[in-house]
């Protein structure tokens, strides 16, 4: 599989992937699934469950995350803070998983008992004041705030109505 990203106003291209990523002697390759972008990085996540750091000039690989971290189930969607400089991830094993941008650390993952109990399928990342939050919906409709530096989920719907917030 590749991936290219064209300039809209001259159509030149300006990077061109072919997500595939040496791994010992044996080349890997993956289907991308999501994709967030900050700076002159390209963050794809695939059917392989890694996250991957890429150079956009280029297409190199700058870092993988650590298989004893990355998700058990397919990565639905990606989401950045560019200000807390934090990659999140959402997937079919029901968990959120907030990785360092720079280098694929992984900083927390959800909570077990707060975290969704069907796939999480999408995501956002909003700013609030001076806090990220991330907001997650699974495959029953169910919606969850998260707070971005933390693994605490703060805010849950009741019957339908607006997410609750702590003041």
């Amino acid at each position: 599989m590749h991936g290219s990203a064209l300039n809209a106003s001259n159509r030149q291209r300006l990077y061109h992937l072919a997500f595939e990523s040496r791994k010992g002697d044996g080349l890997t390759t993956f289907t991308p699934r999501s994709f967030t972008m900050a700076d002159d990085t390209l963050y794809t996540a695939g059917s392989d469950r890694y996250i991957k750091a890429w150079t956009v000039r280029g297409g190199l690989l700058k870092w993988t995350s650590n298989p004893f971290d990355h998700h058990k189930g397919r990565i639905n969607k990606l989401a950045m803070s560019e200000e807390e400089g934090i990659v999140f991830s959402c997937s079919d094993d029901t968990l959120i998983k907030a990785w360092d941008a720079a280098n694929g650390a992984l900083l927390w993952t959800s909570l077990a008992h707060l975290s969704h109990s069907y796939p999480v399928l999408d995501m956002i990342v909003a700013r609030s004041d001076s806090h990220t939050i991330v907001v997650t919906i699974d495959s029953t409709g169910m919606t969850k705030a998260w707070a971005g530096d933390r693994e605490e989920c703060f805010g849950i719907p009741f019957d339908n109505g607006p997410l609750l917030f702590p003041q």
